[in-house]
């Protein structure tokens, strides 16, 4: 039993390590400029645009257009943002808050 109880807490503990580990891309060339769009009509009131954004796809930029997302109660949409460092550029993706 208490073999079966540390695989357990073990496996546990590699599956969380391992989620929490992240690849970044450092981009060496700057984002083209943001692309303007129409928005569609708003599908609700609750509904939140997300800005479409450059997307690098390991050799080029690709627009990803922008669309409605169902909000979220009681959060706000922090929207993505390419972020330059020493290193390139990061994209650091949109999220809630």
């Amino acid at each position: 039993m208490k073999f079966r109880m540390k695989t357990l807490v073990l496996a546990f503990a590699l599956t969380a390590m391992i989620a929490g580990c992240t690849t970044v891309t450092y981009v060496p060339k700057d984002p083209p400029a943001a692309k303007s769009e129409v928005r569609p009509s708003k599908p609700g009131p609750k509904y939140v645009w997300v800005d479409g954004h450059w997307k690098w796809t390991g050799h080029n930029y690709v627009w990803v257009k922008g669309h409605w997302v169902k909000g979220k109660a009681g959060k706000t949409w922090i929207k993505g943002h390419w972020k330059r460092t020493s290193r390139g550029h990061v994209w650091v993706s949109g999220h809630w808050k």
